[in-house]
């Protein structure tokens, strides 16, 4: 059966609906943030942020991503999406695991996301609207993700289309870090959409949203 919906790499809890001690802003999108974080200080930073939610999740840490768009509110980290890059053997890690064919999906023109995580109502579709203008920003049109059925009943009601990709299963050689042993129960599956529908249904939603530095781009 086919499935239309967001992906990303495990989003340790619906991205709109969780518990925080920062209020919601009164207008949509004030007072957000997205930065770029690619240095050793800054994804340390945003991963000490996953940590914190994929132990409570999946009772463990994930891997390090290559860098994060990384989302605040009031100067509070709320949301981030990790971005992973090819690896030495030219694939990406979803890719990888799936043992995805490249000579038969566009996959040259992906970007990967890893590790949707979100703490606060909003902050979740902030972090993925970011994440598509970065993706464009760097010549990608396609984001190649994983996610669960809950994430994936998710996405749809914010009117997001991904293609379901055809696999046969995980290859369990290629993980690594305590963080993934949701795994085995078979929920994940990987994705793909296109970033321009990314941006163009999450961008009505993202009004106030600022980008500060130079890594994630400038929304159009």
């Amino acid at each position: 059966m086919r499935r239309d919906v967001p992906a990303l790499s495990p989003l340790s809890r619906s991205p709109d609906a969780t518990e925080s001690s920062v209020e919601p802003p009164a207008r949509r999108g004030s007072g957000f943030s997205a930065w770029f974080a690619e240095s050793e200080p800054d994804r340390a930073q945003v991963a000490a942020f996953v940590d914190s939610i994929y132990v409570k999740s999946f009772g463990g840490r994930p891997p390090l991503a290559d860098a994060y768009v990384a989302v605040e509110f009031r100067g509070e980290l709320v949301s981030c999406i990790g971005v992973e890059r090819e690896g030495p053997d030219g694939r990406l890690g979803i890719e990888r695991m799936y043992r995805l064919d490249r000579s038969r999906l566009p996959l040259t023109e992906a970007v990967q996301f890893v590790r949707w995580a979100s703490k606060m109502p909003r902050a979740g579709r902030h972090a993925l609207y970011a994440a598509a203008v970065f993706g464009l920003a760097r010549g990608r049109s396609l984001a190649l993700v994983e996610h669960n059925d809950k994430v994936h009943r998710h996405c749809e009601k914010l009117g997001l289309v991904f293609r379901d990709i055809p696999h046969e299963g995980v290859d369990f050689s290629t993980l690594h870090g305590e963080g993934w042993l949701h795994y085995p129960k078979g929920t994940m599956n990987p994705y793909m959409i296109e970033l321009e529908q990314l941006r163009r249904s999450l961008g009505p939603g993202a009004v106030g949203l600022s980008f500060r530095g130079q890594g994630v781009g400038t929304p159009s």
